[in-house]
């Protein structure tokens, strides 16, 4: 298997913002931490990931990468100063 992380390609139009707006599937797995094909489309039909179809290729929006990141870091400090409570 490819290590190393897809080349994300600037378009002239992307080149005016600091991040694509979507990112392929693959991209989205190596920025996960390698999850699996499966698991990333779960996490669509969640709604976890908010996605859309661009011909035959399904592109997940980038800030829904980073809410789902940011969502899962809050919960982790929060159960963190839960236990500490509890302690």
């Amino acid at each position: 298997m490819n290590e190393e992380p897809p080349a994300i390609s600037a378009t002239h139009e992307e080149s005016e913002f600091s991040q694509p707006r979507l990112v392929s599937v693959e991209t989205t797995r190596y920025l996960l931490g390698k999850l699996t094909y499966r698991q990333i489309g779960l996490m669509v039909q969640r709604g976890e990931l908010r996605s859309c179809k661009i011909g035959r290729r399904r592109m997940i929006e980038a800030a829904s990468i980073d809410e789902y990141i940011d969502a899962k870091l809050a919960q982790a400090r929060s159960l963190k100063k839960r236990r500490k409570a509890a302690a």
